[in-house]
């Protein structure tokens, strides 16, 4: 069966933005999608919702709330080619799809983000290797056209993740055995474009290569998705900073058979962690409450069966003869008066 690749978080009024691996553009609204009332169904088929062929596949999902004039859509292919386009060319998307990359044979489209000029951006492969340029290298070409170079890549090597870097961001890279770090943004040196970049992380037999890399902060919350569709969910504040060269710790323990294959992040505002602060007080409480009952409970002596049938009361002849003995007690004895 197919296996979840992408996971995005999103609110109901939200564009959301479809890109293929051979460089084709869908864009829905978020409530047009079919709910679907458990959390582990299957969900809708794509095709169900878009004219996409069928040996063409989503490759990566984009939330956009504003198609703003002065943001870029960035898209990043497996060879390490980079495109920059204007947002708005993407406001309104027919439904059979828009080109939005001319992708190369051999090659495919891998992700796309969100940008202004004024940031940079960061492209990691499975072997290790990243990159940092300036978003403002890349020239604004035309929707249907291909991209430029933006890592020369190492034999065997291709790249599975970008992210636009902030100054307070921190890389986060997990492996298909769950295994990850973070490592702060300043740890990577600005390059131009068409670089090798420097190695962001060691894989190994025991980690697996890296199949996703964002940018992300200290507040947020990341959810990790297997291949069998197991969702863990952790904070930020829990995983491990170290440096670029280094294999990362253990975030989440995958079965026999199951990978890790993406990632997706949460924004935890501080009303939501009062209402979960809140929960976990409450249920403390209620805990505590039912233990303090169950210790205060007096024990019930329970009879036993011996006990019991003793306790019976005896047969009609036995009430008899103790009536007659009552009765005969109560008569005078001879010479009394």
């Amino acid at each position: 069966e197919d296996a979840a690749r992408v996971l995005v978080v999103a609110d109901t009024h939200d564009n959301l933005l479809l890109f293929t691996d051979r460089g084709r553009c869908f864009s829905v609204k978020c409530y047009d999608l079919p709910a679907d009332v458990s959390r582990v169904a299957k969900g809708t088929a794509v095709a169900n919702l878009f004219s996409i062929a069928e040996n063409e596949r989503v490759t990566d999902m984009v939330i956009v709330s504003q198609f703003s004039a002065d943001g870029f859509l960035l898209m990043t292919t497996r060879g390490g080619e980079v495109k920059k386009t204007a947002l708005d060319k993407f406001a309104q998307v027919r439904s059979s799809g828009l080109i939005a990359m001319d992708i190369e044979p051999g090659d495919e489209l891998v992700a796309a983000r969100t940008a202004t000029n004024d940031e940079e951006i960061v492209l990691i492969t499975c072997k290790g290797q990243s990159i940092r340029f300036a978003v403002s290298g890349v020239r604004a070409s035309l929707r249907t056209s291909g991209g430029v170079r933006g890592i020369r890549l190492f034999a065997g090597d291709r790249v599975v993740g970008a992210g636009v870097a902030h100054p307070e961001s921190m890389m986060l890279v997990v492996t298909s055995q769950g295994h990850g770090k973070l490592t702060p943004i300043e740890d990577y040196p600005k390059q131009q474009r068409a670089g090798s970049g420097v190695k962001t992380f060691k894989p190994v037999d025991k980690t697996g290569e890296v199949v996703d890399a964002r940018l992300v902060y200290r507040n947020q919350e990341v959810m990790f998705i297997t291949a069998n569709g197991i969702v863990t969910r952790t904070s930020v504040k829990g995983i491990t900073v170290q440096g670029r060269s280094t294999q990362g710790v253990r975030l989440m323990k995958t079965s026999e058979g199951d990978a890790v294959v993406a990632l997706a992040l949460m924004e935890i505002d501080d009303a939501e962690k009062k209402i979960e602060k809140a929960d976990r007080a409450e249920k403390r409480a209620a805990k505590a409450e039912k233990t303090v009952a169950v210790e205060a409970e007096p024990e019930i002596e329970v009879a036993s069966e011996e006990d019991q049938v003793e306790e019976k009361e005896p047969p009609e002849e036995e009430k008899q003869l103790e009536l007659e003995d009552m009765l005969g007690a109560e008569e005078p004895l001879e010479g009394e008066d």
